[in-house]
């Protein structure tokens, strides 16, 4: 299990100013991440997810927060920015990982709040971690790949920290963060078909989802896949060109038959007879939080769950 640990303000890239001699105690920190928008009143509408970039005025003194964005693109031809003004109450936490350190800020506000386009911004919750899962580094050929020249498993890696927000915008727009490259930790159970008592629990195994926004597809990475304990650790099994359903709850990836990849000393080898006979990676809600359910050629069946960034705040 890897992971990724700003150390506290400096680390976590905050930019500290001050406008008289008194002692530093406002902080701002610019977040890059997607906005994921979805249209509460008509399900049949696609998520709009678009880059965007938010910024964080933190009062030290008060602790208070004045947040803001711009270019907010809604769909439709619509963009807009806004203002959280006044202030929003903020909290930080001080998050302890194998002997690291580092601060967590939350908070909540109900708002409303007005943005330029005379939407208002209500039911505002914010979390900013320095604390979020990245894949293993892998060593990965492409010249001797190119064969396979639709797979690319370079990691589209955030800057500072891992938002985890939520807000509503006007009566219809419900409004996440989100990143298209995500990689997520936890449990993994196995069992062989038939088999009483081969239930097999793993902790190493890891998944990375890795978008395609244009095309709605997915390459799944699993790290460190192991079914059974008497079958060796394969580093990572590739599955790719996965079609991916994006809802207003969230995201689901389901396939079958799908043929991995094992990729081994830097080159991919096709698996036709071990393949991925189902397979539904689904999170939904923040999308912090996500399960798999799988069956491999027909002999394991499996079930996952893990999240890509460690909660501070339940």
């Amino acid at each position: 299990m890897k992971k990724y640990l700003a150390m506290a303000f400096a680390a976590l890239g905050l930019m500290a100013t001050s406008c008289s001699d008194d002692p530093v105690n406002t902080t701002t920190m610019g977040v890059v991440t997607y906005n994921y928008v979805t249209n509460l009143n008509d399900d049949s509408k696609n998520p709009v997810i678009k880059p965007g970039t938010y910024s964080f005025e933190f009062d030290l003194a008060s602790n208070n927060m004045t947040l803001s964005t711009n270019n907010l693109d809604l769909g439709s031809n619509q963009v807009t920015s806004f203002t959280v003004e006044p202030a929003v109450p903020f909290k930080v936490a001080l998050a302890s990982f194998e002997g690291s350190y580092g601060n967590v800020f939350y908070g909540n506000a109900a708002g409303p709040y007005l943005a330029k386009n005379g939407m208002e911004v209500k039911n505002l919750a914010f979390e900013l971690s320095p604390v979020y899962y990245v894949p293993p580094m892998l060593a990965f050929d492409s010249e001797a790949n190119k064969e396979y020249g639709n797979i690319n498993l370079d990691y589209i890696a955030r800057s500072g920290v891992a938002p985890k927000m939520r807000y509503l915008l006007g009566s219809d727009h419900l409004i996440y963060t989100f990143w298209p490259d995500l990689y997520y930790t936890g449990k993994t159970t196995t069992s062989v078909n038939g088999v009483s008592g081969s239930d097999f629990e793993s902790l190493n195994v890891g998944f990375r989802i890795k978008f395609d926004l244009d095309t709605k597809k997915a390459l799944v990475v699993m790290h460190n896949a192991q079914f059974n304990p008497n079958m060796p650790e394969m580093k990572a099994l590739i599955l790719t060109d996965l079609d991916v359903d994006f809802t207003n709850n969230g995201y689901e990836i389901n396939a079958e038959n799908v043929v991995p990849f094992n990729l081994e000393g830097g080159k991919l080898t096709p698996y036709p007879n071990f393949p991925f006979t189902t397979f539904s990676f689904k999170a939904e809600g923040d999308m912090v939080n996500g399960s798999c359910d799988f069956t491999v050629a027909g002999r394991f069946t499996g079930h996952f769950d893990g999240k890509y960034m460690e909660y501070m705040v339940k």
